[in-house]
């Protein structure tokens, strides 16, 4: 449920998603990833995976107004009244206020829309299609719940060896990723030279740290003047379009 402003959801919808997102079973995750679709050249239907969603640009000019210590890009899942489910990440400004200014302050939460305008179709580096993105799209359903999970090992080093009884490997789905004060302050730099942010999904292989999530998202701050910029720019240039090294809450929740 969508408020008034059409920008923000309640307390009430947002804890409910959460909620979805935590309980959902993970045989019915990757059927909230996509969505049914119809091929125009034969008129065949077929499943969309999902791989980018928006955020508005007069969006993120009202929330990063406020006093912005870090941004929490929360995961959710919305349970339609036809059946259907879909993923829905929701981007929470976490703000700072004095003690007495902060009284009766309401968290607010934008959910990303899933349909880009068309005019970023296309728009995105080599680099993140090839090291992220692309790993996202052709990753087997299967395989997708492991990518969102982090592992603990409750057992001491060599309990085995010593002959301990081993406790069992402790699994948990993330809830949120977290961009702190350094990542605010880069993209409070871009000011208003954007005009879309789209949230990519991704995943990256290459990460070789023991029970983080593999699920790599991305904050790109799109900007239609990329189109007549190099299409080989890395991330996190010195152009500050690209964030990609958010914080997995669990297992790393300050």
């Amino acid at each position: 449920m969508i408020e008034n402003d059409k920008r923000t959801i309640d307390q009430k919808t947002f804890d409910k998603w959460t909620k979805a997102w935590r309980m959902c079973k993970c045989a019915e995750l990757p059927d909230c990833f996509h969505t049914e679709s119809i091929d125009e050249s034969n008129k065949e239907e077929y499943l969309l995976r999902r791989s980018k969603f928006y955020l508005s640009k007069d969006e993120w000019l009202e929330l990063i107004q406020d006093r912005l210590t870090s941004i929490h890009i929360h995961m959710s899942v919305e349970h339609k009244e036809n059946g259907t489910s879909r993923f829905v990440p929701i981007l929470e400004p976490v703000l700072t206020f004095e003690p007495l200014n902060n009284e009766g302050k309401e968290k607010r939460y934008y959910p990303f829309k899933e349909d880009p305008p068309l005019v970023i179709e296309g728009q995105i580096s080599e680099e993140l299609k090839s090291q992220l993105v692309t790993n996202w799209m052709y990753l087997h359903p299967g395989f997708m719940v492991d990518q969102f999970e982090s592992i603990k090992d409750p057992n001491e080093q060599g309990a085995a060896k010593m002959g301990k009884q081993l406790k069992p490997i402790e699994r948990q789905r993330v809830k949120f990723y977290q961009y702190d004060s350094t990542d605010i302050e880069k993209m409070r730099a871009i000011g208003e030279n954007f005009n879309y942010i789209i949230f990519h999904l991704g995943v990256n292989h290459n990460d070789d740290s023991f029970g983080l999530p593999s699920f790599a998202p991305v904050l790109h701050f799109f900007s239609n003047q990329e189109e007549s910029k190099s299409r080989s720019r890395a991330l996190n240039s010195a152009d500050n379009l690209y964030f990609e090294f958010a914080t997995p809450c669990p297992p790393l929740c300050n």
